[in-house]
């Protein structure tokens, strides 16, 4: 099967936004028969085969991958950076590794992916639990008014 890699009016490379949002749809619509949602949907439900769950499941990994790579590396590209981290639970993802390790390699100028030992790819929970505690052990505590803003803000080192 092939999934889609990005959305339906653009083309790979427009956008460096990360959207799962078409791919799922086509997992669901090929787990319901194949019909796209552009096709005519099939009346009678179906219950696929343990190979077939196993195809999808496969496709579905090598689109996500494909796009987290892709994606990654043409920020580095634009930006000037050479180098990226991959970390989360993710990380411990065998073929995303591959991915990396191939396209990077293949880049010109030759982008540098680090990946933390599987043993430390972990859900982003604890990692935030982990810097939690580090703070906390430094006498840094927030406010229990504290806004939501995911933007992290760099901290100028005197």
């Amino acid at each position: 099967m092939d999934f889609p890699r990005c959305g339906p009016n653009e083309k790979p490379g427009d956008t460096l936004d990360f959207s799962f949002s078409g791919l799922k749809t086509a997992v669901y619509y090929q787990l319901q028969g194949g019909a796209s949602p552009r096709g005519r949907r099939a009346d009678v439900p179906r219950t696929p085969g343990d190979a077939e769950k196993a195809g999808i499941a496969a496709s579905f990994q090598e689109a996500a991958c494909e796009i987290l790579v892709e994606k990654t590396l043409a920020a580095c590209v634009r930006t000037g950076i050479h180098a990226a981290s991959v970390g989360g639970g993710v990380a411990c993802n065998r073929r995303l590794r591959e991915l990396f390790a191939e396209r990077a390699a293949a880049r010109k100028p030759q982008v540098r992916v680090f990946f933390p030992p599987p043993a430390l790819c972990t859900d982003n929970a604890a990692m935030t639990a982990g810097l939690a505690y580090h703070r906390l052990r430094a006498g840094e505590r927030d406010a229990l008014d504290l806004d939501v803003d995911p933007t992290p803000k760099r901290q100028r080192r005197a």
